[in-house]
């Protein structure tokens, strides 16, 4: 009986939980605006240079166009 005893006891403690991963998201707003890029200030010095990537294989019109719709 001592030993149930000992068992029931040490089957009602807990047990150490694992440690609790912190995680802080920060939600903001971000916008964006387009603007002329022949406009005043801008000349072909000043445009910047190409970045060696590819042209995208579907443009985002196409993309748009499709009107697929997503969930």
């Amino acid at each position: 009986t001592d030993r149930a005893a000992r068992s029931a006891a040490a089957a009602n403690r807990r047990r150490p939980r694992a440690a609790e991963r912190v995680v802080h998201v920060q939600i903001g707003r971000l916008e964006v605006s387009a603007a002329d890029p022949s406009g005043p200030g801008r000349t072909a010095a000043a445009r910047p240079e190409q970045t060696g990537r590819r042209a995208p294989t579907l443009s985002l019109d196409d993309y748009l166009s499709r009107g697929e719709k997503r969930d």
